[in-house]
């Protein structure tokens, strides 16, 4: 038995993603644990994107004053941009500070209505053979029900059809339910990249609600558990039979967004990729403490 083997599983969401869209993606994302140094502009726009909104919600819930913690949010914007040499990092900051602002402006009486009751704080829910864990972009109370919010940084808004099958606020309930909270929706917030004539919701970003029926929940959990049983499967293998076994997608949907499109190129034509390896990719500064990498 490995050692990995012998660590309590513990999944995310956005593992069971991975192996859904990539077994090999997986495996370099969640076996040899990868990030790449350089990330893409979509990506990095989501993780900034979010470290911002942190900033901004954090303030606002210690401290319920909307002026001051618009100022702590474009004072760090501002802060970042005169720190960036990237052309890249200098347009996602941009774009940053124009859409956030416009987004909170538009929305300031209903975020005020608001009670915060966290920002990003990680929860785990022990699911008999596995941990599931998961952190909340905020969860806050609205006329006295209890939402779960996430942020979504996108070019383009999603067709209403494809936010219904997005399976992350329906787990994120049927997990806090579980947990013992009592929670009755959600909303995805859409903030948009696409450059557009018109700043206002549904131009350039929109807050969606989540409602979920029973059955919803009840069948995103069974998608999650369905991933669990193979990455179960796959972490108990040692990391070259894993990495044998994995199956690469080679489809355009998802391989368009990998970012690691070049190392699985170099391995398809039967190069070791161990240069690539080196210059282009790092070990993952993500993850809950499980030993997984997520």
């Amino acid at each position: 038995m490995t050692l990995e083997s012998q660590r309590r599983l513990i999944v995310s969401h956005s593992e069971c993603d991975s192996i859904t869209l990539c077994e090999l993606r997986h495996y370099y994302a969640f076996g040899e644990k990868l990030e790449p140094i350089e990330k893409s502009i979509s990506l990095d726009r989501g993780i900034t994107g979010h470290h911002f909104m942190h900033i901004f919600f954090r303030h606002l819930k210690e401290t319920r004053n909307w002026d001051e913690s618009l100022e702590v949010l474009n004072n760090a914007l501002a802060a970042a941009v005169a720190e960036t040499k990237s052309t890249k990092k200098f347009q996602t900051l941009s774009y940053l500070l124009l859409t956030i602002n416009g987004f909170l402006s538009f929305y300031k009486e209903k975020i005020l209505s608001w009670d915060i009751l966290e920002v990003e704080i990680p929860h785990r829910l022990d699911c008999g053979d596995f941990d599931f864990a998961f952190t909340l972009d905020a969860l806050i109370r609205e006329d006295g029900r209890v939402k779960v919010v996430d942020w979504k940084f996108i070019y383009d808004f999603y067709a209403d059809i494809y936010v219904q099958l997005l399976p992350q606020i329906p787990r994120y309930i049927g997990a806090l339910r579980a947990l013992g909270q009592t929670v009755s929706g959600g909303y995805y917030g859409f903030l948009r990249f696409r450059e557009v004539q018109a700043q206002g919701e549904g131009n350039r970003f929109l807050m969606r609600p989540i409602n979920p029926e029973p059955e919803r929940i009840q069948n995103s959990f069974k998608d999650l558990m369905l991933s669990v049983d193979k990455i179960a499967e796959k972490k108990r293998m040692p990391l070259e039979e894993w990495h044998q076994s994995a199956r690469r997608a080679s489809n355009m949907l998802p391989c368009r967004h990998c970012s690691f499109t070049t190392l699985c190129v170099e391995e398809l034509n039967g190069r070791s990729g161990t240069l690539t390896r080196q210059i282009e990719f790092q070990r993952s500064t993500y993850g809950y403490d499980d030993g997984s990498g997520d």
